[in-house]
C-alpha cells in the first residue's frame, strides 16, 4: 500500500509517494519537531542556510512562542524575544523576522537572507554607539536603516561619538552613515552645551554636526562657556568638533543675570 503525500517547502508544495512505514516514521519525526519548539524556548532548532550555501553574518533568536510562516516567508517570535547579529542586540515582547525565500526551519540565520525585523513592546536595541528603547522598532536590510517610535523613544550614547541623550517621538538612524540619526516630533537632546529642545533635530556623527530646527529650537547651557545662556531661533547649528553655534532667525539670546 502506498500514501500520497505533499511535501511543504519555501518554494511551494510538491507532491510524493511513501510506503505506510515511511509515513508513520516521517509523522512520528515531525511530531518530535514541533514538541521540541517550546521546550526550547521557542527557538526554531535547525539551522537556517541561504539557498547558495553561503553562511554570511550569523543571526540568533529566541523567544517563549514561535512559528513559521512558509508562504509569507516570516518568523514570528512572542515573549522575551532576544535577537543578536554581531555586537546589535535586540529585546522585545514580540518581533516579526521578514525573510526572503531561500531559507529553512533554524535557530540562527543568514543576515543575507533578511529582508526586515519588526519588534513591538517594551523594544531595547543595543548598538556600538549606544542604547535605544521604544515601543516599536523597524529594520530595512537593504538600506540599513533603523526607526524607532514611541511615547517617547529614547537614544543614550555610548560614549561621545553622540549626543548624550535623545528623545522624541520617533528617530531614524542611518546604520550606513555610522548611525547618523534624524528625530522628529517633541525632539530633547542632552549634550555637553546644555539641552537642546526642537520639533527636529539632524546629527552626523562623521562632521558632528547637529542641526535643529522648530518654532523655535532652543538650547540652554550648562557649561561654563554658556553657563544659563539660553539661545532661541528658527534653526540652530551645532559643531561639536569646534563648539562653534550658528543661529538662523534668531528670536533671542538670554544671559544669566551675573554676566551682564
Amino acid at each position: 500500500m502506498r500514501i500520497s503525500n505533499f511535501k511543504i517547502s519555501a518554494y511551494g508544495i510538491r507532491k510524493s509517494r511513501l510506503s505506510v512505514r515511511a509515513f508513520m516514521i516521517a509523522l512520528a519525526v515531525a511530531v518530535v519537531f514541533l514538541i521540541s519548539i517550546p521546550m526550547a524556548g521557542g527557538a526554531l532548532d535547525k539551522e537556517i542556510p541561504t539557498k547558495n550555501g553561503t553562511n554570511g553574518r550569523q543571526i540568533t533568536f529566541s523567544a517563549t512562542g514561535s512559528s513559521l510562516d512558509l508562504k509569507n516567508s516570516l518568523i514570528t517570535l512572542t515573549g522575551n524575544v532576544e535577537i543578536v547579529q554581531g555586537r546589535t542586540k535586540i529585546v522585545s515582547d514580540n518581533a516579526q523576522i521578514f525573510t526572503t525565500k531561500d531559507v529553512t526551519v533554524g535557530p540562527t540565520i543568514n543576515l543575507d537572507a533578511v529582508d526586515k525585523f519588526v519588534a513591538n513592546g517594551n523594544v531595547g536595541i543595543e548598538l556600538e554607539t549606544g542604547m535605544a528603547t521604544c515601543e516599536k522598532a523597524v529594520y530595512f536590510k537593504e538600506t540599513k536603516i533603523l526607526k524607532l517610535s514611541g511615547t517617547p523613544a529614547k537614544f543614550v550614547s555610548r560614549d561621545d561619538t553622540m549626543p548624550g541623550t535623545i528623545t522624541g517621538r520617533s528617530i531614524t538612524v542611518e546604520r550606513a552613515a555610522g548611525d547618523k540619526f534624524e528625530v522628529n516630533g517633541g525632539v530633547r537632546i542632552e549634550f555637553e552645551m546644555g539641552v537642546a529642545t526642537s520639533e527636529s533635530g539632524i546629527y552626523s556623527p562623521e562632521t558632528k554636526i547637529l542641526v535643529l530646527s522648530g518654532t523655535p529650537a532652543k538650547i540652554v547651557g550648562s557649561t561654563d562657556k554658556i553657563s544659563s545662556t539660553t539661545i532661541t531661533g528658527r534653526t540652530i547649528t551645532v559643531n561639536r568638533e569646534t563648539s562653534m553655534i550658528n543661529i538662523e532667525k534668531m528670536e533671542a539670546v538670554i544671559f544669566p543675570e551675573d554676566e551682564l
